[in-house]
């Protein structure tokens, strides 16, 4: 009768072992679940690396202000349309081989917000 009590104890603390660890195994599972995959859109530098332009073009970019009146972000940082436009049309212009200060001079001819 006690060799059963003390394998019943043994079986009882093996169980709860066994139980904690599967707990602790579903709340690594359900956290991994919830842990974004993209990146954060609050870091600037992020959202233009996450576009895919250039160096030169976020470069160029983080010396305007975005043009479209709704924001106060700059180019390089923001995510709206007026952004997009200008973002896309300094890459052009660096695909094209243009110096980066000519770049910036059409950028202020075309779209205009210099931060200076």
């Amino acid at each position: 009768m006690k060799n059963r009590k003390k394998i019943q104890s043994k079986d009882n603390r093996l169980l709860w072992i066994l139980s904690i660890v599967a707990v602790v195994a579903l709340g690594l599972i359900v956290l991994l679940q919830m842990t974004p995959t993209k990146p954060h859109l609050n870091n600037k530098a992020e959202i233009g690396a996450a576009e895919d332009y250039s160096a030169m073009t976020f470069l160029v970019a983080t010396q305007f202000d975005c043009s479209c009146g709704d924001c106060k972000d700059v180019v390089s940082g923001c995510v709206c349309p007026t952004a997009k436009a200008t973002k896309d049309y300094i890459e052009q212009k660096v695909l094209q081989g243009y110096p980066k200060k000519e770049i910036i001079n059409l950028v202020k001819d075309s779209f205009g917000h210099f931060r200076a």
